[in-house]
């Protein structure tokens, strides 16, 4: 479920460094932030914000150089895949959900809180813990979780994905929802670089046959469990 972060040596930068990212954050967290696409994972349909550095292994070069040094921090971190800010305001409760089919078995999760409070919290399978700022949590993102903000201020973090060491040598094809496929289509597509959107077409090119999932859901983690007892979502409690 959560990991032992002792065995990821690059953790002691990120938390030596932690005040020099929650600076940069607070920099732009009134600008830049954007909502969660996947508002279905969301009990209201607001409340969850984003800041990208980079999707997929997509640089996202304007925000990143808006906040240069994560950027450089993020950048060092072997197999990194994915990386920004993510807000919770008050009352925000993100739903029990699995990541993509095709990426998250083959990737590991790391929260670094930045701006938390006791009643923030994060359960990934049985386990549930809170984050307090400036440390570190490290998840299997295959695994069912949820995250609420039951506070009265926002919890912020850095959150960021690197490839599982347990899988060395695995492409990455994310089987992205419909709701994330819909927003790269009508929202980010005008500002997208050409290598995004050539990125973006590949990706569609490969998945051609494939059914686009619901957010949150994956076949593959519903085969796996299958016979064990699961929640109104069709997941595993």
């Amino acid at each position: 479920m959560f990991e032992d972060i002792t065995q990821f040596p690059f953790v002691v930068e990120l938390e030596k460094n932690w005040q020099v990212i929650r600076d940069e954050m607070v920099a732009v967290r009134n600008q830049g932030f954007i909502d969660w696409p996947e508002k279905s994972l969301l009990q209201v349909d607001a409340g969850w914000t984003t800041f990208g550095l980079y999707a997929f292994g997509q640089k996202q070069k304007p925000n990143c150089l808006l906040c240069p040094r994560t950027t450089a921090l993020v950048e060092a971190i072997p197999g990194m895949t994915m990386a920004g800010f993510s807000r919770l305001l008050p009352g925000t409760h993100i739903k029990p959900h699995v990541g993509y089919d095709g990426y998250s078995r083959y990737i590991l999760r790391l929260h670094l809180g930045l701006e938390t409070n006791e009643l923030c919290a994060l359960r990934v399978g049985d386990e549930t813990r809170t984050l307090t700022d400036g440390s570190i949590i490290i998840f299997n993102d295959t695994v069912e979780h949820e995250a609420w903000n039951r506070g009265t201020e926002a919890r912020t973090i850095l959150f960021l994905d690197f490839k599982n060491p347990r899988y060395k040598f695995h492409i990455l094809n994310p089987i992205l929802s419909v709701e994330f496929v819909e927003f790269v289509k009508t929202v980010r597509w005008p500002e997208m670089s050409l290598r995004e959107r050539l990125a973006f077409r590949f990706w569609q090119l490969v998945n051609l046959t494939r059914k686009i999932p619901p957010a949150g859901y994956s076949p593959q983690a519903n085969k796996k469990i299958n016979g064990k007892n699961k929640n109104h979502n069709g997941l595993t409690k």
